[in-house]
């Protein structure tokens, strides 16, 4: 079935027809994935009267900008007057959706904020048994002159805070990696003129109200901003070629999360698969404070592999009087890239062993964040996490075993002793 975006929104997002070529191959390429739906939300009444006044203000703009290059010659300052007389009503039709420097500044907050009356929303619907939807919004602020995009899911399992918080977090932020790269306010936006724009009337980007003004949606549109110094622009092709990209990106983000999600609420029972001697007692997650205030995830924050836009949580592993805990870092581009554990072990008589005093802690660490692919290499890479946890497990019960002591009998065999 063909779709097509074919309404205009004041030139930009979704201006180019998304088309129902695109969307049809698409849909053949996923055919083994999720199902997915276009809707176009919105009164087409409302629409009309928004694009008929925002063209009536890029008018008087135009022909305000000629009058005054006009008014420096004196011969013609009389007509260049009443050409900006005439455009006097059109002004005042369009000042309920434009800024005016004679607004107040809840007006302007207001105004500046304002989104097109139609919206789009690509929904991802699961197959089989397990019912499950994503559904992406995207809309178009026309005063900030960005596309949003704001996230609902249903049907994906969680228990209790350790469940959902990755699944709560920016989920479909890295969507690409050449999204990642800037500065904070180019994160926060794409386009430069809004962090003047938000600072002028005292707002900062709100993006529970406003929705992620992601560099890929900005694509999907058909946007540009190639860097501050460069001007905007509106590009069709831009937006034809992004949208089987985009869309199967997404499809693969929520296979994962899906996945993923379904494993943490495991975790957080406390279920292993492997047979360990030690147990998962505890499966929690924690903020970037409480991960960054541990000392053995210094290293890996320093080295830039785990960042404030990770999901944190610390995992607990006890065999009678010793205790392992993990402190956790999942991307979001997660299984892409592999979580990245921390560890301690806490050994009988509060002796804790660390990367910075234990050089097998240290080589427990690199088999579970450099030696992961061998770890899952038989299974889906979305047990990546499943496979490091249970390596973990396996790890700790060797460490203590190979301690000597009554209170952890050796009960495996070690059949690689090093690599």
């Amino acid at each position: 079935m063909a779709f097509q975006f074919d309404y205009t929104l004041h030139g930009v997002a979704l201006r180019s027809t998304v088309v129902s070529r695109d969307w049809a191959e698409t849909s053949i390429k996923m055919s083994r994935g999720p199902i997915i739906e276009v809707k176009i939300n919105g009164k087409e009444e409302e629409a009309e009267q928004v694009n008929k006044m925002l063209t009536e203000v890029e008018n008087v703009l135009d022909s305000d900008s000629e009058a005054e290059e006009a008014a420096g010659n004196t011969q013609e300052s009389s007509s260049s007057s009443k050409h900006r007389h005439h455009h006097h009503h059109s002004k005042s039709q369009s000042s309920q959706v434009t800024l005016k420097p004679s607004d107040k500044i809840e007006d302007k907050r207001s105004k500046l904020c304002l989104s097109h009356p139609l919206t789009v929303d690509i929904v991802l619907h699961t197959k089989g048994a397990s019912s499950a939807s994503l559904t992406c919004t995207f809309s178009y602020l026309y005063n900030l002159h960005v596309v949003t995009v704001k996230v609902t899911k249903t049907g994906i399992p969680s228990a209790g805070v350790a469940g959902s918080n990755h699944l709560e977090s920016e989920l479909l932020a890295g969507l690409f990696p050449e999204d990642n790269v800037g500065d904070d306010e180019t994160r926060v936006t794409p386009n430069p003129a809004n962090h003047y724009q938000l600072k002028q009337v005292g707002l900062t980007w709100d993006s529970t109200k406003l929705g992620h003004a992601y560099p890929w949606v900005q694509r999907l549109s058909g946007l540009t901003f190639p860097s501050p110094s460069s001007p905007t622009s509106v590009n069709a092709a831009l937006a034809q070629t992004s949208v089987p990209r985009v869309v199967r990106r997404l499809a693969a983000r929520f296979r994962s999360v899906q996945a993923l999600a379904t494993l943490l609420v495991q975790l957080e029972a406390g279920q292993l698969t492997g047979s360990h001697q030690c147990n998962l007692t505890s499966w929690q997650s924690l903020s970037w404070n409480q991960y960054k205030a541990s000392d053995v995830t210094e290293y890996h924050i320093n080295a830039g592999y785990v960042t404030s836009v990770c999901s944190v949580y610390k995992a607990v592993l006890c065999r009678a009087t010793a205790k392992c805990t993990a402190y956790i870092a999942i991307n979001l581009d997660y299984p892409a890239i592999a979580p990245i554990f921390s560890v301690q072990l806490e050994l009988p008589g509060k002796l804790i062993k660390t990367v910075h005093n234990d050089d097998a802690v240290r080589d427990i660490e690199k088999e579970l964040n450099v030696y992961w692919k061998e770890l899952c290499s038989n299974e889906g890479g979305e047990s990546v996490l499943r496979a490091q946890i249970e390596c973990l497990a396996c790890c700790f019960d060797i460490y203590l075993e190979c301690l000597g002591t009554k209170e952890f009998p050796r009960k495996k065999f070690f059949t690689k002793s090093a690599r």
